[in-house]
């Protein structure tokens, strides 16, 4: 194994020690590069494996396989404990709406908190009519376009909601609240 390897890494030395020393300009660099890349070092690794013995060859391909079924073994035992053992958490699967959530179990705010929401939560205003809800304008069916002040509520509004959502994500992805 290592006659094979032993002129592959004198030619990377040399070529490492050629560029720290600048003994070559970038036209010759690039022309000694593609030499050695394209030609030499493909001749050296096919001359020495064809000249290495079958036992040293074997050998290598023992140690590969028993380091695959090593990294193989840790995988799986990773996965087990990080999936079975770490895992504990009681909660439903799959994809929730945001207002379904908040529709089975919401948190009791104070009657002064303003809450924020989305176009996704429309019939909240119906459902909780106790609290102070925020919603932004929507467009009516036939209307070009929202008024100019409706317009700036809504950018204010997304302002805010941008905020809460990145939350609600951390929340979610990080499993804090499963």
């Amino acid at each position: 194994m290592l006659t094979i390897l032993t002129p592959t890494f004198f030619v990377l030395a040399l070529g490492y020690a050629a560029w720290r020393y600048c003994l070559f300009d970038g036209e010759k660099s690039k022309g000694l590069t593609e030499l050695v890349l394209d030609f030499a070092l493909p001749v050296a690794l096919f001359i020495g494996i064809v000249t290495s013995l079958h036992q040293e060859i074997l050998q290598v391909i023992l140690l590969f396989q028993a380091f695959f079924f090593v990294l193989l073994s840790l995988y799986a035992i990773v996965f087990i404990v990080t999936r079975f053992i770490f895992h504990k958490t009681n909660h439903k699967r799959g994809c929730r709406h945001d207002y379904n959530i908040y529709k089975n179990n919401h948190p009791a705010t104070p009657k002064q908190v303003v809450n924020v929401f989305d176009l996704g939560c429309l019939g909240i205003e119906k459902d909780f009519p106790e609290q102070l809800s925020a919603l932004p304008y929507k467009k009516q069916r036939y209307q070009q376009e929202l008024p100019a002040e409706e317009k700036c509520h809504n950018k204010v509004h997304s302002k805010k909601r941008i905020v809460i959502g990145h939350t609600i994500r951390r929340l979610k992805k990080y499993r804090i609240l499963a």
